[in-house]
């Protein structure tokens, strides 16, 4: 409930001792969900070094059980932080054997979820006529299961890769239907307006720049939440634009130190 309400803080507290009592009373798959989740928890806080450590702690338990849906599931969990840390192939690896496995459950959310992290990973290695596909896919899964966190995922992917397409009428008008989606979720309207602002930032860079003060404002209300270098990028960018180089350079610097924590030798 916490996380799905983005207080990912009070979501690890919650999931530690989950986890630590799992342990202790022998139930192997909830302790192994509950590593996994605190994974994700700390990864939607862009702590990718500890997200990485409770993910490897959870695909450990599960190779060891031998069940395919918590093999699958821990595999696409240790998946994203590699991929937020920019482990492209391996990320693709681990998800690819996801699906597989999953196949008997691909009615499943956990299958879904095997769905977003490989469209993500296809956007950052610029495959986007892939990613449009499997994020159309995805958010017919999502439609299917009733879960209007991955529907906004999956319009957010068709968005960014409609805009790489040379779409932006199309991906501009599915953003907008992305952030709508997202209304409850401050963490996904982050992203929604991250890529909004990209489409905007080829009209009108006043406007585009409101976007990222907007997901910025969002950010500052999460507990524990690291904004993560490409957003100060893109606020560094949209000033220096309109000739504010002052902030710009404050905007560089904030990007500097965002990635020297999310990204540092350690993870």
């Amino acid at each position: 409930a916490s996380a799905l309400s983005s207080d990912f803080a009070a979501a690890i507290r919650h999931l530690h001792r989950a986890y630590s009592l799992a342990l202790g009373s022998g139930q192997i798959r909830r302790a192994i969900l509950c590593a996994g989740n605190l994974g994700d928890s700390l990864s939607s806080l862009n702590e990718y070094q500890a997200a990485l450590e409770w993910m490897q702690r959870g695909l450990d338990l599960a190779r060891k059980s031998g069940g395919p849906s918590c093999i699958g599931s821990a595999l696409i969990q240790t998946a994203q932080p590699m991929h937020q840390l920019r482990r492209h192939d391996g990320a693709r690896q681990l998800l690819l054997e996801a699906i597989h496995i999953l196949e008997p459950l691909a009615a499943s959310r956990t299958y879904a979820v095997a769905l977003q992290y490989l469209g993500d990973v296809e956007l950052d290695c610029h495959e986007y006529e892939s990613a449009l596909a499997t994020f159309q896919l995805l958010e017919q899964r999502a439609l299917a299961l009733n879960h209007p966190d991955l529907q906004a995922l999956a319009q957010r992917g068709q968005a960014h890769a409609l805009l790489e397409l040379k779409q932006s009428v199309e991906a501009l008008e599915v953003v907008r239907a992305a952030l709508k989606t997202a209304s409850a979720r401050p963490d996904l309207q982050i992203a929604a307006l991250r890529v909004k602002a990209d489409i905007l930032a080829r009209q009108d860079g006043s406007a585009a720049l409101l976007c990222l003060q907007q997901a910025l404002a969002l950010a500052a209300g999460i507990d524990g939440y690291t904004v993560g270098g490409e957003l100060y990028d893109a606020c560094a960018r949209e000033h220096a634009k309109l000739g504010d180089f002052a902030k710009a350079y404050e905007f560089a610097l904030a990007a500097s130190s965002a990635r020297e924590k999310t990204h540092n030798r350690d993870a």
